[in-house]
């Protein structure tokens, strides 16, 4: 860990575990990094009061409590993106990756914002920086709960919503509404694919890498680039919009919760 990352983490706390526990997920990560890729960083602080620091964006959070703090880092061999997380914030952020949780609020998943679906994305797949104990014990919690199946059906109601965007559209002659619905239907569906491989995100960024590497049984990536890429739609845009669909339906049937 350089010494400027830990002179930030100080300005939240005077009295730092020893070691800190942080880090780092993202490209750089998994391999996919380029050069202007940024490294992701993480910190879980047991306490974290107001940096005195005024370069920290506060960034309020959905199901875990409160709000995390993020700003850039400069390093002498490349940038970072740091954001500062309490231990009490990922303990409730855990505590709603269960399905039972699902199952009695049906808006749980949903409810999540988008950096807390990146944390949990990054944490999965993430490598430590500091505290290694610490985050084995947090990655040991998070690929022991049912992280894969809240993110999946967080997923579906999304590709529900999409698809009942999309017919009703298409049933005005909206046509070309109904095929962005179409895709961001096909989308969601297979990032629901996806989170029952323990891929998180909420971005399409790394989508197709993400296919290649998680290889879900519901799709090969030819697949996938297929309608990611409308490479049929102009043969028969009714048909197309039909097709892909009907194959959301059946992503979404062959994922059990």
């Amino acid at each position: 860990m350089t010494g400027e990352l830990l002179r930030t983490l100080s300005l939240f706390a005077a009295d730092l575990p020893d070691p800190p526990t942080v880090f780092e997920g993202g490209s750089t990560v998994r391999g996919w990094a380029n050069r202007h890729s940024d490294r992701d960083l993480y910190a879980i602080l047991p306490h974290a009061g107001e940096p005195t620091d005024g370069l920290f964006t506060k960034i309020p959070c959905g199901v875990a409590d409160g709000h995390f703090y993020r700003r850039a880092l400069e390093d002498a061999d490349a940038n970072s993106d740091l954001q500062i997380w309490r231990v009490e914030q990922v303990e409730s952020l855990m505590s709603a990756m269960h399905i039972s949780e699902v199952h009695e609020n049906r808006t749980a998943g949903v409810a999540l914002t988008n950096y807390e679906i990146d944390f949990l994305g990054r944490l999965w797949h993430g490598r430590a920086i500091s505290g290694h104990d610490e985050v084995a014990r947090w990655q040991r919690y998070l690929h022991t709960s049912d992280a894969r199946q809240v993110m999946a059906d967080r997923n579906l109601r999304l590709a529900d919503n999409a698809t009942e965007d999309a017919v009703g559209q298409w049933e005005t002659g909206d046509v070309r509404s109904a095929t962005l619905a179409t895709l961001r239907a096909y989308g969601h569906a297979v990032d629901a694919a996806l989170a029952m491989c323990g891929e998180f995100s909420a971005s399409s960024k790394w989508r197709a890498r993400r296919v290649e590497e998680a290889r879900p049984a519901q799709m090969d990536l030819d697949e996938y680039w297929a309608v990611e890429t409308m490479r049929d739609y102009h043969k028969d845009p009714e048909a197309w919009v039909e097709d892909v669909l009907a194959t959301c339906q059946t992503i979404a049937a062959s994922i059990e919760l």
